[in-house]
């Protein structure tokens, strides 16, 4: 908001972005005490009845919280087909039209599934409010973006995984336009941007219960050009999966 040819309308749409950030916080939290409860489940085969009741309001909320963004962001209000996903591309207008997200997910999954799949739906979460904010102020200038996003984003597919289950890590600039990286590293090794300008790689979880880290180093030019360096440790938790039948999620 520096710029004072912009910094009016910096002004106008900040307060816009924030308050669907803190949609954003409140709903994942909401979600968190879900994921707390299905824990204690997870020795379970399938999702319990007092579990369904808090998932079937999900659809509502999720849908709200998208429609509060159409509401206010005129880059997605003239164009929706460009919104993210929030549950998956192959259920989101399903669920739109009315049909019901504990039939299409939850009943047939386990409690570690189910874990899984929010933490998807938390990532969505986030990944939506953040192209808001970036959409709201790319109306302003490159200026008054680079100070909203000035440092590497660093993404996570999953924070609960099954044994042996894949995780994706990805690291982009916070401003899409903006080509500051020069160098990541995940677990030590040298990771190399793809034809998205992303810096993407997958690893494979531990068959052992656990806590784990992945550390990730950044290496980056900010927007005053000098060279700087983030490191960060990426945590994620494998659950205990038993050697039983896993209902397949329905279609």
């Amino acid at each position: 908001m520096a710029d004072p040819l912009t910094a009016e309308k910096a002004r106008f749409v900040a307060p816009k972005a924030l308050a669907i950030d803190q949609l954003a916080n409140d709903l994942n939290s909401r979600i968190e005490k879900i994921k707390d409860q299905l824990a204690k489940e997870q020795d379970n085969r399938t999702v319990s009845n007092n579990t369904l009741r808090q998932t079937r309001d999900l659809s509502h909320l999720l849908l709200s919280f998208r429609d509060s963004i159409l509401l206010t962001n005129p880059y997605f209000k003239n164009q929706p087909e460009t919104i993210p996903a929030l549950f998956a591309e192959k259920f989101d207008q399903r669920i739109i039209n009315g049909e019901s997200i504990n039939t299409l997910l939850f009943e047939s999954i386990s409690p570690l599934e189910a874990i899984t799949l929010l933490s998807r739906f938390q990532l969505n979460i986030r990944e939506l409010a953040l192209r808001n904010a970036i959409t709201l102020f790319e109306s302003t200038t490159r200026r008054a973006l680079i100070c909203t996003f000035p440092m590497p984003l660093i993404g996570q597919s999953h924070q609960v995984l099954k044994p042996n289950g894949r995780l994706t890590l990805e690291v982009a600039m916070g401003e899409i336009r903006y080509n500051g990286l020069k160098k990541v590293r995940m677990k030590g090794k040298e990771i190399f941007q793809d034809d998205t300008g992303v810096y993407k790689d997958n690893f494979t979880a531990p068959s052992a219960a656990g806590k784990y880290k992945i550390p990730v180093i950044v290496t980056f030019t900010d927007q005053d050009g000098n060279e700087r360096t983030v490191a960060k440790d990426i945590n994620y938790e494998v659950m205990k999966c038993e050697a039983s039948e896993v209902k397949e999620q329905k279609e």
